[in-house]
Order: structure tokens, then sequence, then C-alpha cells
């Protein structure tokens, strides 16, 4: 407890703004000044200066939005849409200016539904927003240490729960008019069409400007360095030696896998190093190592396949923290870390593994890939690596971009584990996919014959059991005819049979990934006694990059 009350302290002094330098790089020191200054900047900020007449940019816009979709975003909200607002939100952040969090709508709205129902509606008929709801409190954050000036500080926004009511009824409005048609590739590009005809124009219409001190350049090794000052002078924006993040992730990559991500290391070598042991017991490590540490990659491993090395070294360094004792003295390893990633009820300490976390949230972003065929992002992905197949049957190649090639791996493991309920059987392969009834694995994932289960309906949507019986081994056919076909000529459908509502999930997406591990090293260790080292032609493996 001492621990976490002194890192509050430090948290407090670390953050806390007690001067920033104005325009001219002075300092500004007293509380008053400073508010003014922020004031001030921010006021200039999201000023337009000179004209705001749009009018050339717009004309210059497609009609996009029929008159259906007018009308369905302006009917009047209803009751059910508030309601699915209130309860689609998060209600655990914090408490917002009028001190009420989330939760205390959802767990009283039998109370106050009249009330907000009649504010979000009175909203959306006169336009007008009480200033009491429409107040909003702003929170700098730092984007480095030793934050100097205004640039140097993100704003955060907390507004009042009710506010954030109206927007998700908007937002679900807008989204459910996207699905309809030509709107949602539009909504995207949308803004490359206005400013790449009328960049200049649009610059002075709207009062905008590029803001110089968050630009910068990056050139080749192959470019000469005249020809970087000839750029740098015409478009009056310095080169970047070293680009700092953008979005969370190194704008350039290294050749080593490993070396990019090193980033990764030294900031959880900091973390661990700032932390006073003296100060914790085990459960308060615990707490840092699940809340903290083990958070840091979480945004990298969603996008990207870490080397194994890379994995290795983090579960080494959160091991060698756990084990060691007070004043940074080394520690016995009392047990296996693989034993302290078991969950709580087998003995462990539910732990996370690095290896099949990442696997898990790469998952995720393939499963989005299979459920949105549609998405603009899907499509873009679709005509540049695979617009001859489907998603399920794309390759990976040494060419292709990390990115990409990391996806396809998190893909293998739905491929391995979701399970296809049948339609019409023209999308799934019967050798190669998991569809079988009370078989959670393919046939025969080495069989490169292309037989559908299509072939295997007969004209009436049954099964035809006479060639089921007659291709196939008598156990696997009474499996087939048991697995039950949709009496409606729907598409084929994956799902995650993990989870009652068949959508895919990291939670349980890592937990299937750690089963599947163990399950292969079973059956490599079963081959290696059992047939004097040979594998079975069917094993399973799990790939990392190489570093």
């Amino acid at each position: 407890m001492a621990f976490f009350h002194a890192s509050t302290l430090q948290r407090r002094d670390r953050n806390r703004i007690d001067r920033l330098r104005n325009n001219e790089g002075n300092w500004v020191h007293k509380q008053e000044d400073i508010l003014r200054l922020i004031e001030e900047y921010y006021m200039s900020l999201f000023t337009s200066k000179g004209s705001t007449n749009l009018q050339d940019c717009i004309n210059k816009i497609p009609k996009r939005v029929t008159e259906s979709m007018n009308n369905d975003l302006l009917k009047e909200v209803t009751e059910e849409e508030i309601k699915q607002a209130v309860f689609g939100m998060d209600g655990t952040r914090a408490p917002r200016p009028n001190g009420l969090s989330g939760q205390f709508y959802q767990k009283h709205w039998s109370t106050i539904q009249k009330d907000v129902c009649a504010v979000v509606k009175d909203f959306f008929e006169k336009g007008h927003i009480p200033n009491e709801i429409n107040e909003t409190q702003v929170v700098l954050i730092p984007k480095i240490k030793q934050a100097e000036t205004l640039n140097h500080l993100r704003p955060i926004s907390c507004c009042n729960y009710i506010y954030k009511i109206i927007s998700k009824v908007m937002v679900a409005r807008l989204r459910s008019i996207m699905d309809k048609g030509p709107l949602s590739p539009y909504l995207f590009i949308i803004a490359a069409e206005v400013f790449t005809i009328l960049m200049d124009k649009a610059l002075k219409t709207s009062g905008q400007i590029i803001n110089l001190e968050k630009s910068g350049i990056t050139f080749g090794n192959q470019i000469p360095i005249q020809t970087r000052v000839n750029i740098e002078e015409i478009l009056n924006i310095p080169t970047w030696d070293e680009p700092e993040k953008y979005l969370g992730l190194p704008v350039q990559w290294k050749r080593s896998k490993s070396k990019s991500l090193d980033w990764i290391m030294e900031k959880v070598d900091g973390k661990i190093e700032r932390w006073k042991e003296n100060l914790l017991n085990q459960a308060g490590k615990e707490v840092l190592i699940k809340a903290v540490i083990q958070a840091i990659p979480t945004y990298a491993m969603s996008i990207l396949k870490f080397p194994k090395s890379l994995c290795n070294k983090l579960s080494a360094k959160v091991a060698k923290f756990w084990w060691r004792g007070q004043w940074k003295e080394k520690g016995i390893q009392w047990t296996a870390w693989t034993k302290l990633c078991t969950n709580k009820k087998e003995g462990g300490l539910g732990f996370k593994d690095f290896h099949h976390q990442n696997t898990a949230q790469l998952a995720k972003h393939a499963w989005r890939i299979i459920k949105n065929p549609e998405a603009v992002w899907v499509r873009l992905l679709k005509a540049s690596h695979f617009p001859n197949c489907e998603f399920w049957e794309a390759q990976s190649h040494q060419r292709g971009s990390w990115i990409w090639n990391s996806i396809l791996q998190g893909r293998d493991l739905l491929k391995s584990k979701a399970k296809w309920n049948i339609g019409q059987g023209k999308r799934v392969k019967v050798w190669k996919d998991n569809w079988i009834y009370g078989l959670n694995q393919p046939l025969d994932k080495e069989n490169n014959e292309d037989l559908r289960v299509k072939d295997l309906i007969s004209s009436s949507k049954e099964w035809d059991q006479a060639k089921i019986k007659n291709f196939f081994p008598a156990i696997i056919a009474e499996k087939i005819i048991r697995t039950p076909i949709s009496r409606i000529a729907r598409q084929d459908n994956l799902i995650w049979p993990y989870r009652q509502d068949g959508n895919y999930t990291v939670k349980t997406g890592y937990h299937i990934a750690k089963k599947r591990r163990g399950k292969i090293l079973e059956r490599q260790a079963l081959n290696k006694y059992t047939f004097g080292g040979s594998l079975a032609r069917n094993l399973e493996y799990e790939n990392s990059p190489k570093d």
C-alpha cells in the first residue's frame, strides 16, 4: 500500500505543470499566467485565420446521401436508441465534471430514464445543449518527459456522460447509414477527394494551416545531401534524423525485428528500475506486472508478430523482477515461469505468456477481416495482398510487409480452432477447414484437393449420405451426417465455438492458443519416444518470425 501511495505522489509531482515556455521561448511560472497562456494557445489553434468560405470546396463534392438516408438521419430519436447508447459505453471510466460516472446512469436507469431521454430528445429537436451539460474538463497529458511547451502536451477532454450519450446516438445513426451503400467508402476518401483537388484553395478558405513544428521529412540513404537541403528549403520543413513514434509505433523500422522493438524493452526496464521494491510485497508486484508491465507491448502486439527471442527476453525480465528480493537482490526462482503463467485454479498466478498473447491479439485482426469483407480497409488489403483469392487462402511472402505476415499468423489460430456453420457449403473446404460436428480439427490439412462441402450436399439441401458413406470411413461419415445444415440458403458462417455468441475475443483466444501449444508439445514428446524422433504427419507448428 505504501508503494502505491508513494507512486501516486511521484506521478502527481511529475505531471504537475509548474512552468511553460511561451512563443518567445521565455518561461512562464505564475499559475494565472500559465492558464492564460494555455487559453490563448488553444484559442489561436482552433480559430480559423482568414476567410471561412468553404463553398468552393463543398461544390466539388458530389451528393452521396439519398433522400431515404437523410430521412433516416432526421427521424425522431427513440428511447431504445438512447438506452442502447447508455449501456453501449464503458461505465467504469473516471467521473466527469458533474461527478457522475456511466455506472450511475446504467445502475439507476429505471429511475432517471425519463429525464435523460427528455434532455437527449430536446437536443435533437432544437439543436441546443445546456451549458452545464456541455461543460468539459480538459486534461493536458505530457507526450515526452520534461515537457516545456504546449506542443509537448496532449489535450484530453473529459465530457459529461449525457454529452457522450448524445454523441453515441449520432454515431450509431451515421454507422447505420454507412452500412446501406456507397456512403461508407465515400466517407473514407472524402478528405483525399477534396484536398487533392483543391489543396491550396482549401487551406485559404478554411483558414487552417499546416503545423510545421509537428511536421518533418525523412529521406532514404541514397538521397544526396544537397537534394535534401533543397527540399527542406522549398517545404520549410526540417529533416527528422530519428523520427519519433506515430500512433504508438516507430515511423521507421530497422532490419532486425528485435532491434526495431528495443523501445519496448527500454520502457519495461525504465518502469522496473523506478519502482522502489523496499515498499513492495509480492501482491503489489503481481498488480504492477499485470497492470503495467504486461500492458506495455499490448498495442504493438496487436499489429506485429514479435520474434520469439523478444518474448523470451520480456518473460525473463518480468520473472527476474518477480523473484528478486528487497534492494534489488537476486532472488531464487522457485518455480518455472511457465507455471506462474497458468491460472490460479491450476496453481499459477495468471501472468500472461507474451507469445500466446501476441498470437491471440493478431487473430482479432484476422477475425475482423473475415467478418467485415466490405470494410474499406479490408478491401484495400485484398487489392494489395490477396486480389485473386479469399483471405482464408491468402499466402505470406518474403516481400510482404511485417504487419501483413503477422496477421496471417493470427489467422492460423482461427484456421485450426474456429468452426464453420454450414449454409450452402461453397466457402468451406472438406479437407482443410474445421467444420465437422464432434471433430475439432480439419480432416487433412496436407490434402490439396479442392473439394468443397457443397459437393456433399444434395439438391434438397440434405447430406448426400450415399456419397459420404462411400467416400469416408464409417466413423467420419457418421459425424458428417450429424453435422447440421442451414435450412435457408444463407452463406457459410465462421464462428468461434468457445463463446456462446460465436464471436472471437482475445481473452478466449489466449487460453486456446496456450492449450493448443501444450497439445503440440505433448505430441512432439510422444513421437520422440514412440517413433524414434519422427513426427506425425498432421502435427501443427507455431512459427515465429526469424530475428
